[in-house]
């Protein structure tokens, strides 16, 4: 089944590999390696993996399908939740198995000829038949909940054991997401900062299996066309760690991350 995920696109997510990416050189970051959120040189804390930061949108988008794939190729048939689900689903699933999509938007559900099931609602009014979902993904709508805390307790209220819950959100503790909370561009709450999100999950029994940061594309696209790659690029990167006493990562604006349940 990995083979199959890795011919997936999207093309209304930022994660689209046949998009623009960043060079991992104008990073200042180690591609595909990393650093903990809050950890410093002591490595990743017990129990979880390292959040890494990646310099291209591509390698995050693999590191995602690798990581989902991986977990659910021992499981015989998928259920699976799309939340926000749109016109196309996240991930390329096998053909036999069951999507419901819930969406406000009735249109762009009917367009979306993959979804076996779907349900014109509001995330926060939604309320499935039955639990068990062996894959939960929310992409980019938590932020537009007014209560994300308690939809993430659904979410783990209604995944099965060993289900996973994929988790796509802008980065609160980046210049960016900050300046789109102040502008009202999005509900960013601190339960949604990677810190507050994994606290959750465990509270609900679940462990990450993934964690990553990376660079938004459309970011990266204009401060190229800026010039402030390279040195300038680390140059802001530290400028931003100093004035926010280490709160804020201009380069960070993105966090995905997968959770799974503990059996």
């Amino acid at each position: 089944m990995a083979e199959e995920w890795d011919q997936t696109r999207r093309s209304d997510t930022r994660l689209v590999l046949d998009g623009e990416v960043v060079r991992d050189a104008e990073t200042g970051m180690t591609p595909g390696g990393g650093f903990v959120e809050g950890s410093g040189a002591g490595g990743a804390e017990p129990g979880r993996p390292a959040a890494i930061t990646v310099g291209s949108v591509g390698k995050a988008w693999r590191a995602l399908v690798t990581a989902v794939g991986t977990q659910l190729d021992e499981r015989p048939r998928i259920w699976a939740l799309e939340a926000g689900a749109g016109e196309r689903t996240l991930f390329d699933l096998p053909e036999d198995a069951y999507i419901v999509g819930v969406d406000r938007d009735a249109e762009a559900l009917h367009r979306n000829a993959r979804l076996d099931e779907r349900v014109v609602a509001d995330l926060a009014d939604y309320r499935p038949w039955a639990a068990g979902f062996d894959l939960i993904t929310a992409w980019y709508v938590l932020e537009n909940v007014n209560d994300a805390a308690a939809v993430v307790d659904r979410f783990a209220g209604w995944t099965a054991q060993g289900g996973l819950v994929v988790v796509g959100v802008p980065n609160l503790r980046s210049p960016r997401g900050l300046w789109s909370r102040l502008r009202g561009r999005y509900r960013l709450r601190r339960a949604l900062t990677p810190h507050a999100l994994r606290r959750r999950f465990a509270e609900n029994g679940f462990v990450p299996v993934l964690q990553v940061h990376f660079e938004d594309a459309g970011q990266a696209s204009w401060r190229r066309r800026m010039r402030v790659t390279r040195r300038r690029w680390k140059a802001v990167q530290f400028t931003v760690r100093v004035l926010s006493l280490g709160l804020l990562d201009a380069a960070r604006t993105d966090y995905i991350a997968v959770f799974r349940r503990a059996d």
